[in-house]
């Protein structure tokens, strides 16, 4: 079961429910219920994220909470094998978890592109004459 948090719901409850989800990931990894390893789903997720966005995204998720980490795997391994997505993009994997309700921003870039490729600053604002 995919439950998806909205920004409505308060704190207490957001932090209710994803204990009870915590608890449950916990339950099914260390009963073997489902017969397959969290390395291996790890794996599975891994494989299917299409851009660089999508591992910051992730790697920001593993890096800040801990926790939850194996349930977001679950989460993103059942969207794939039940066909709602066919891969991950950074837009995808964002909106997924900031509707379970995980504050992860994205870092800001800016690029300079001057004659197709990419300069600094000081090489974009020179005045080539």
């Amino acid at each position: 079961m995919v439950l998806l948090v909205a920004n409505e719901i308060p704190d207490e409850l957001k932090l209710r429910i994803i204990n009870k989800w915590l608890s449950r990931a916990k339950t099914r990894i260390n009963s073997g219920n489902e017969g397959v390893d969290i390395k291996s789903i790890e794996n599975y997720v891994w494989s299917k994220l299409s851009d660089d966005r999508a591992i910051e995204f992730m790697e920001k998720t593993r890096m800040f909470y801990p926790d939850i980490y194996p349930r977001v795997l679950e989460i993103f391994h059942s969207l794939l094998q039940k066909g709602f997505v066919k891969e991950l993009d950074g837009y995808t994997v964002l909106n997924i978890l900031r509707r379970i309700g995980l504050d992860i921003k994205p870092e800001i870039r800016i690029k300079f592109v001057k004659d197709g490729k990419e300069v600094d600053l000081r090489e974009y604002l020179k005045n080539d004459k």
